[in-house]
């Protein structure tokens, strides 16, 4: 298949030679952009890191190089990313949000220090909120932004406009909007009626429900496999 890949412009490479090596065309379309920025607290008042994407491991990795602390991911992709990193301890919810908060409710209790979630500006969900309720204290730092795109690259109009694509990888609800968005604005809505787009979760799949897609799919878990899977072959 020939898919248009959204992920930020490093994730968005490292998955495009992962598609080809399945056999797929990858056309990236980098949507929204880490911009890193803000500093962290002192470490050790805290008992362990949660990351909930592969820019928050990225992020942290950049201000510091201590690894002392174990972590908590929300899917496999941060994990790997986490051990890339040089972390050694690392435990994946291998899910969404609410994998992650009952993964911390088994693995964490309220006599034990503070947990650290290093995050982006935006969040999909208030951890802290999530944990409050079951006496576990967690505390945020925000260590970047994403930047959106303001127009789509001439390389990705043209493939659009010239029917070129088989579908578009979405992996959050921000950046299938911020796509709905370009399409509109640039008269080409209508040339997706020819495109699938593959959706990692409903909230994806809710935010991207605005263009007339040829179809709509959901991965049946929120991770990078199950929506590869969704792929031929």
């Amino acid at each position: 298949m020939r898919l248009l890949v959204t992920r930020p412009r490093e994730q968005g490479a490292r998955l495009a030679k992962e598609l080809e090596a399945l056999g797929h065309a990858a056309l990236l379309c980098p949507i929204l952009e880490p911009v890193f920025e803000g500093d962290l607290p002192d470490l050790g008042r805290f008992g362990a890191l949660v990351f909930t994407s592969q820019n928050g491991v990225a992020a942290f990795a950049r201000l510091t190089e201590d690894r002392d602390l174990p972590a908590f991911t929300v899917g496999g992709a941060t994990r790997e990313a986490a051990l890339a990193a040089g972390f050694e301890t690392v435990v994946s919810a291998e899910g969404d949000a609410g994998d992650l908060l009952e993964l911390l409710r088994r693995q964490w209790s309220a006599d034990m220090a503070p947990l650290l979630h290093v995050s982006g500006a935006e969040q999909a969900a208030d951890l802290a909120e999530g944990l409050a309720g079951d006496g576990l204290a967690l505390e945020r730092a925000v260590l970047y932004r994403m930047e959106r795109m303001e127009e789509l690259p001439e390389d990705v109009r043209t493939a659009l406009a010239s029917e070129e694509l088989d579908a578009v990888l979405f992996f959050s609800p921000r950046t299938a909007s911020v796509f709905v968005c370009l399409c509109e604005r640039e008269g080409l809505a209508e040339r997706c009626r020819t495109l699938e787009a593959l959706c990692l979760s409903p909230a994806v799949a809710d935010a991207a429900a605005g263009l007339p897609w040829k179809s709509l799919r959901t991965a049946e878990r929120p991770n990078s496999q199950s929506l590869l899977n969704l792929l031929p072959g």
